[in-house]
Formats: structure tokens, C-alpha cells, sequence
């Protein structure tokens, strides 16, 4: 009788063991693999070095607010000290983004 009422909690866990061991892995991956090198970033997008300063062309203004995509406060706080004259709007997630795109200057 006792192995009647176990095998099935004992299936459960393996199911379950198993499932954690694959999202463990899964984020695993993904970690590894979302950190290219900005020398294959470059190569990949074929950046070049501007001829001259962004801010020398005559169509160029200073942005004042951008949507930027980050998964958490700590984030955003960090990205803002680098650019404390500009609003960075911090958006967790892609429809948060696409909310926050009207009367942006640019999105990251």
C-alpha cells in the first residue's frame, strides 16, 4: 500500500528535478551566449568610426529622454550616472518600451 501512495509524489519530483534542471541550464545558455564582444559586434554590424563628432552635424540636437529596456532599478540607476543630463526611461519589458516611445528621443 505505502508504494501505491508514493509513486506518484515520487514522479512528481522527478518531473519536477528535471524541469528545474532544464531552466538552470536554460538560463545558463542564455547568459553565456548574451554577452557577445563588441570587436564581433562591430564586425557583425560593420560599425565604422564617424569622420566627425555626432554632435558637429548640423541636424543633431542633444537628446533630452530615452527608453531604455533593463530588468531592474539598480540598471537604470547605473545607466543614468553615465548620462545624468539626459531622462533615461527604464522599460521591463518590450510593451513597456512601446508605451513609453511616444515623446522619446530614442529607445535602447
Amino acid at each position: 500500500m505505502n508504494n501505491i501512495k508514493t509513486a506518484p509524489i515520487a514522479g512528481l519530483a522527478r518531473r519536477l528535478i528535471i524541469l528545474v534542471s532544464i531552466a538552470v541550464l536554460s538560463f545558463s545558455i542564455t547568459a553565456e551566449t548574451a554577452k557577445p564582444e563588441i570587436g564581433q559586434v562591430i564586425k557583425d554590424f560593420r560599425l565604422k568610426t564617424s569622420p566627425a563628432r555626432v554632435d558637429t552635424y548640423s541636424n543633431w540636437s542633444k537628446p533630452d529622454r530615452i527608453v531604455v529596456r533593463v530588468d531592474s532599478d539598480e540598471r537604470l540607476q547605473w545607466l543614468q550616472s553615465a548620462v545624468p543630463q539626459v531622462n533615461l526611461i527604464g522599460a521591463g519589458s518590450y510593451a513597456d518600451a512601446v508605451s513609453a516611445i511616444p515623446g522619446a528621443d530614442g529607445v535602447m
